[in-house]
């Protein structure tokens, strides 16, 4: 959705539990609304080279099978 001058990625709209769900986004501010659901990456754009979604699966691994992911990247990404 377009709200406040930019692009936003607004997670209620799937209807289901938000505990559940991580966003993986180079632009933070398109989870504002979610923001401990968000898990920021670096850009990339045509870079066959890029590995930064391999770099982050560890993390990823660690959210499988917990109660609330909110918390957990909340912690890793200090919001």
């Amino acid at each position: 959705m377009f709200s406040e001058g930019s692009c936003t990625k607004d997670l209620s709209i799937l209807g289901i539990d938000l505990a559940k769900v991580a966003i993986i986004d180079n632009s933070p501010q398109v989870f504002h609304l979610h923001v401990n659901n968000g898990i920021p990456i670096e850009s990339w754009f045509d870079d066959p080279s890029d590995h930064a979604l391999v770099q982050i699966l560890p993390f990823l691994e660690t959210l499988v099978g917990a109660e609330d992911v909110r918390p957990i990247i909340a912690q890793e990404f200090g919001k």
